[in-house]
């Protein structure tokens, strides 16, 4: 088991990318073809996590979740933490109105380090 990063033949990800999680896998029919193991879920539940460690967002205007990321985070990366985190359909935007939880940007390395372990 390896992760992207871990093979040199394979272009370096930054740490917040959601394919991070995913264990990699190369092909065995000689055809040097890698893969990701999607089998790998984050499950957050904002009743098990601290609300010291917790913010709110509330959107003005119906928002896609890159947006909303890129907002608390400043990077579009997280998207899939918010989705995890407040039980969302990540292919539809967050309707106005709508108050999202995400962790304070101080504790994410130490969330990604969990999440990717």
């Amino acid at each position: 088991m390896a992760r992207q990063n871990d093979i040199p033949q394979l272009a370096n990800i930054a740490p917040t990318r959601y394919e991070n999680i995913f264990d990699v896998y190369q092909t065995t029919d000689g055809n040097n073809y890698y893969y990701y193991n999607l089998s790998k879920r984050v499950n957050l539940e904002i009743g098990s996590i601290d609300p010291e460690f917790l913010d709110y967002y509330i959107c003005n205007g119906e928002q896609p979740l890159t947006t909303i990321s890129y907002r608390v985070y400043s990077t579009i990366d997280l998207w899939w933490l918010i989705v995890s985190l407040n039980q969302l359909n990540p292919v539809q935007n967050v309707p106005a109105g709508s108050t999202i939880a995400f962790i304070k940007p101080e504790y994410i390395d130490n969330v990604l380090q969990i999440v990717n372990s």
